[in-house]
């Protein structure tokens, strides 16, 4: 059975955040220095984002007012994270903090939840705030207070609702689309038994997520480390993923060694409870602050930091950028928990609210559960744990339903235990008195059709029971043997520490005390069997310090065996506890988390196990054997399963036959443009002129005349559309750099117009969140190099090289993805060979010698960059390789044929750039044309640089064939100018597209993008892949009301996405992809005829209007999940 296994689409993994120049005053003292320091000491270990705070009295002085200067360092803050890449989820009505409450003056003591005027006042707040930051790309979330219940104070659950609606509506007014809880620290009746009004079910019913706070002290090391991860499994009861958003502690209450064991228990143990954010309190020490309220009065809260008051990491920080290794090496998003066959049940006594039911009844319940989880995992037994409903009422579907010191139950439960024993369950309830002494008893119903037993109580009174249980086993029980024993100190007060006296009717007694009194009773029910314990074993330990482990975990491991649950590894430790989390690939990670104070090496096979121990690595592939070696309180994370491909993050489905393809972060989602094709102002700014604006103005080049001229004005529009990639929510934009706009001549000046418009533009998108990849050459060739030989001459590849250093430092502080060449195929065949692009050559051979030099300069670039940037810079080229398919497989000629292209038009370039060679085939197909002694040596090796990334630019697929006598001449979809853009081919055929086709005239064939990016991971593993560009042209045109429903385009893209998603799980590493593109624009030799934008460009005003491919594409990068018809 399934787990809550529910997930934010990112995982959140930061800090609570005061700057340490004021705590909760920083904004009276802000620092933009400072808050950048201490961000980026978060960032430096793995962390990923904050939790911050608008201090009520400072952000709103008045009613109706927010003060504008609060307001300006708040925006410069989202900027900080903005520029490391972090986010952070604002908390708004924030009047306790750290053991003070802190009111704007003028609240004047009204009540919080039912004065109007007041909810009035921080609704507005709310909405104005949210409207401030709603469309900054650093919100991740957000909530609407802290810990409120010690600050407003408790209140009837109705009125608490109705407050937490308006608030969260206030939000959703301002514009907040992100994720939205309410901060009250999940302590309401359903996980802790005390109603303050403040329902986890109700809110959860308005929100997004569950924020459980956690600071809870105890007596019980394994209890301290597993109370956080049961609190996960109480707060799941809302169907919402669950954000530990306050946990941590005060390096005054612990050692630095302790205090990072603690951190990686919690964070470990959570993560196997479903938990999905871990929000640590806090960022920073205090000790300059410390004549400064609240820690002049509460000195301990100085240090709560996982940085010290200078910034220095302490201990806890080394847990926590231990853990996020984890999580990226699992990649959370993609996993889910492992089913179970157990379930712990919760009575419905714990929140239900039933009449005269004290707080102590409830609580009692809570920590009977909380006992029976630790007893649980002691014995490798993951449960489900899950929630009787009011009135009575239990899930199906578990071989073992665990009940642990029971008092009360519904009165239609207890009926259907027998019910379910009778389908083959084991049901084990355990009797306890409780703690109160009215009405001490079982509130139990069936107790001898159930077990067999009649119970033996006198009226009014209790059977005591000695301070050391021991009981002998006198039959087989599971894998517990006849004459072996467990023993339970006993605890608890005059009421409960007591035993259930009964007189066995139809039950087997298999266990006694030392008085022969029955302490286990088992009845069958056909296939299945109810199983009584008379003591209440988990209650003892609940009460007693320094319990754990204690001898229930052996009887837990029992039912275990009865009910034909096997453990997934062998381990028989009851200090080391396991639990598993699915890749949705078929990687299984088994997680290790030991309660052991020494080192200890533990047995992978010391019981059977379903996985066996030589099937198991470590995260990074090594076998571990038959035993594993942990740390004192260490954990070890161990997998099984080979999966589909390496863990590279981002597409894969849900599950072997879902109609879903999740595309999770690290999966990048963009938009691609190029500089030439959108941003017109071809003569301002000091740009030179390029061989298309050469080329577009010669008569007959483009269609209708048109130039870039003009294009899309993006030069002077850049702001808003920017603007718009941010409504549209993507990771990454792909843009080039004009290199006639920053070095007019090609070589030597630099121009500092055209460097100071690429620095706005990389810096706008770096405050966005928008991630820059920069492409170095889109076509646009500087004239005057063209009029020194272009790229047939060798030196263009050196300027180039020359050109590609200096703007990798020029731009070094906002970008790290560089691109070297785009399409480099068009660049040497389009327009050398066929000249149907610029510069309009049409000559097969020099088409050979610019390929080659094209080569070269990518080669050069690369290491140009990297001896500028050395390992800060990502490079990469994208190349548009052709899957061409013969016409008939079953004859050689064609085959040949298809062969011949893939020489022509992939490895031409792919194996020089990544092998190192160039290809036989290559050679002799074109031996005809030149015999390639401009390959002098050395060449091949300065142009085979290592890359991080191998961008794909994929569109459509290639049907070919020996040419007939009768064949019409056919380019393959590039034009025609009489001279084929294949050079050595002209006895190959391109057959006329079949099918549906785009305004380009091409198929459309995602089967051939899976097909291409499966056989580039086969053949050059370990490179990463990414679609650079992917997209349609067809004939867009607005209606009356000037919408675009380009639905061809949104089923263009669907197919192609959901190519890459299969892809995936076949083994293909692909990273990411950049939809081609962002705005209609000027398309080359086609001028503005051709429309590939998911935004439509009035080319006459420049209006931007986005069609229904941008809400499209917009919802599936919000939601990161594509459903595939």
């Amino acid at each position: 059975m399934q787990r809550h296994d529910h997930r934010l689409p990112d995982v959140w993994l930061g800090a609570n955040f005061w700057s340490r120049t004021g705590g909760p005053l920083m904004w009276r003292h802000y620092s933009p220095t400072v808050v950048r320091e201490e961000l980026s000491a978060l960032a430096d270990h793995g962390l990923t984002m904050t939790r911050s705070f608008f201090y009520w009295p400072d952000f709103q002085p008045a009613p109706e007012r927010l003060d504008e200067e609060k307001v300006s360092h708040f925006a410069d803050f989202l900027a900080a994270h903005a520029e490391l890449g972090m986010t952070t989820v604002p908390t708004f009505i924030v009047g306790h903090m750290s053991g003070e409450n802190w009111d704007p003056s003028w609240r004047a003591g009204r009540p919080i939840y039912s004065d109007v005027w007041m909810v009035s006042q921080q609704a507005w707040f709310i909405e104005h705030l949210t409207a401030r930051f709603a469309d900054h790309p650093a919100i991740a979330g957000w909530l609407i207070s802290n810990e409120i219940p010690i600050y407003g104070g408790q209140a009837p659950e109705p009125v608490v609702t109705a407050w937490a609606r308006l608030m969260v509506q206030a939000v959703r007014a301002g514009g907040g689309r992100q994720p939205v809880s309410i901060g009250d620290g999940a302590w309401g009746l359903e996980v802790s038994g005390h109603d303050s009004g403040f329902s986890v079910r109700r809110l959860a019913e308005l929100t997004d997520f569950v924020g459980p706070h956690v600071y809870a002290m105890e007596t019980d090391v394994i209890r301290s480390h597993l109370k956080a991860a049961f609190i996960c499994e109480l707060a799941a009861v809302g169907d919402r993923p669950v954000v530990l958003e306050e946990f941590g502690l005060s390096s005054d209450f612990a050692t630095g060694a302790k205090a990072e064991r603690f951190y990686r228990q919690f964070l470990f143990t959570t993560l196997t409870a479903g938990a999905t954010g871990w929000i640590a309190w806090n960022n920073t020490d205090y000790d300059d602050l410390a004549a400064q309220r609240p820690y002049s009065h509460h000195p301990f809260e100085m240090h709560f930091g996982i940085t010290d008051s200078r910034g220095r990491p302490k201990p806890p920080l080394k847990a926590l950028e231990e853990f996020s290794g984890v999580l990226a090496a699992i990649e959370l998003t993609r996993c889910r928990r492992a089913d179970v066959d157990a379930a712990l049940v919760v009575p419905s006594y714990l929140s239900a609210g039933y009449p005269f039911h004290d707080e102590a009844q409830r609580r009692l319940a809570a920590a009977h559960g909380e006992q029976a989880y630790i007893a649980a995992r002691e014995a490798g037994l993951p449960v489900g744990v899950v929630r009787e409903e009011e009135d009575g009422g239990l899930p199906g579907g578990y071989r073992l339903y665990l009940l642990p010191s029971v008092k009360e139950l519904a009165g239609p439960s207890w009926l259907q235990l027998a019910e379910l024993a009778r389908g083959g369950a084991t049901v084990y309830v355990s009797y306890c008195a409780g703690e109160s002494p009215d009405q001490r008893g079982p509130w139990w119903s069936a107790t001898e059709e159930l077990f067999g037993v009649r119970n033996d109580l006198a009226y009014g009174l209790n059977d005591p029971v000695d301070d050391v249980v021991t009981i002998r086993f006198t039959a087989d029980f599971g894998d517990i043997r006849a004459g072996q024993t467990l023993e339970f100190t006993a605890a608890g007060n005059e009421n409960s520490r007591a035993y259930l006296p009964v007189e066995v009717i139809d039950g087997r007694v298999v266990a006694v005390d030392r008085n022969g009194r029955p302490m286990i009773v088992v009845k069958e029910h056909g296939s299945g069997r109810a199983v009584l314990s008379t003591i209440p074993v988990e209650h003892f330990a609940a009460r007693r310090r320094g319990a754990n482990p204690e001898d229930t975990w052996r009887l837990y491991q029992a039912l275990a065996s009865m009910a034909s649950i096997p453990r997934p590894l062998g381990v028989d430790d009851p200090r080391v506890l396991v639990d598993s989390l699915e890749r949705d690939d078929g990687v299984v990670f088994h997680i290790l988390v030991s309660e052991h104070p020494d080192r200890a090496r533990i047995r992978l096979d010391g019981q059977p196990g379903l996985i066996k121990p030589d099937g198991l690595t470590d995260l990074d592939g090594e076998p571990v054997g038959d035993s594993v070696l942990l740390d004192p309180y260490g954990v070890a994370v161990l997998r099984s399963g080979a999966g589909d491909a390496e863990s590279t993050g981002g597409m894969s489905g849900t599950g072997p036959h879902d109609d879903r393809l999740r595309l999770q972060r690290p999966f990048t989602f963009g938009v691609a443009t190029a500089a030439y094709q959108i941003e017109g102002a071809a003569a301002e700014g000091g740009r030179g002129p390029s061989i298309w604006d050469t080329f577009s103005h010669t008569p007959g080049r483009t269609l209708g005349g048109d130039t870039g001229d003009v294009a899309c004005d993006h030069y002077h529009r850049f702001a808003s559309d920017i603007a718009l990639m941010a409504e549209l929510g993507v990771d990454a934009y792909r843009m080039s750099i004009s290199w006639p706009r920053v070095q007019p001549e090609g070589t030597g000046r630099l121009n500092p117009e055209g460097i100071a418009f690429y620095r706005r533009v990389l810096t706008m998108l770096r405050e966005h969140g928008i991630r820059p990849v920069v492409t170095l050459y889109h076509w646009d060739l500087p004239q005057p190099l063209q009029d020194a030989g272009g790229w047939t001459v060798r030196e263009t590849a050196a300027a180039f090289a020359r050109y590609a250093a200096t703007m990798a430092r020029e731009f070094d502080d906002l970008a790290v993805d560089w691109t070297t060449l785009n399409e480099p195929w068009c660049s040497a065949f389009l327009g050398h060979c066929s000249g149907v692009h610029a510069p309009g050559v049409t000559d097969p051979a020099t088409s050979l010698l610019v390929a080659h030099h094209l080569n070269l300069a990518h080669g050069m670039a690369i290491a140009r960059i990297r001896g500028e940037l050395g390992s800060r810079a990502r490079c990469s080229v994208a190349l548009n390789l052709h899957v061409t398919r013969p016409a008939d497989p079953d004859d050689p000629a064609d085959v040949a044929a298809a062969e011949r292209i893939g020489t022509l038009g992939n490895d031409v370039f792919l194996a020089p750039m990544l092998e190192g060679r160039l290809p036989d085939a290559l050679v002799a197909a074109t031996s005809a044309l030149t015999d390639w002694s401009f390959v002098t040596d050395g060449d091949l090796a300065v142009i085979h640089q290592p890359l991080d990334l191998l961008g794909v630019n994929y569109y459509s697929s290639n049907v070919v064939r020996r040419r007939r006598a009768t064949d019409p001449r056919n380019s393959g979809g590039h034009g025609d100018t009489g001279v084929s853009p294949w050079p050595g081919c002209d006895d190959i055929t391109f057959l006329d597209p079949t099918g549906p086709l785009t305004a380009m005239g091409c198929n459309i064939d995602p089967d051939a993008l899976t097909e291409l990016l499966v056989g580039l991971g086969r053949r050059f593993p370990g490179l990463p892949l990414m679609i650079t560009e992917n997209g349609a042209a067809f004939p867009d045109g607005a209606d009356a009301e000037g919408r675009v429903e380009d639905v061809e385009r949104i089923g263009y893209l669907e197919q192609h996405l959901a190519a890459v998603g299969r892809a995936r799980q076949s083994g293909a590493d692909v990273r990411g992809y950049f939809l081609w593109s962002l705005l209609d624009n000027f398309e080359w030799s086609w001028g503005y005829t051709r429309r590939f934008g998911i935004v439509h460009v009035d080319y006459r005003t420049l209006r931007r209007t986005p069609k229904a491919s941008f809400a499209w594409y917009r919802d599936l990068i919000g939601s990161r999940v594509l459903t595939i018809d």
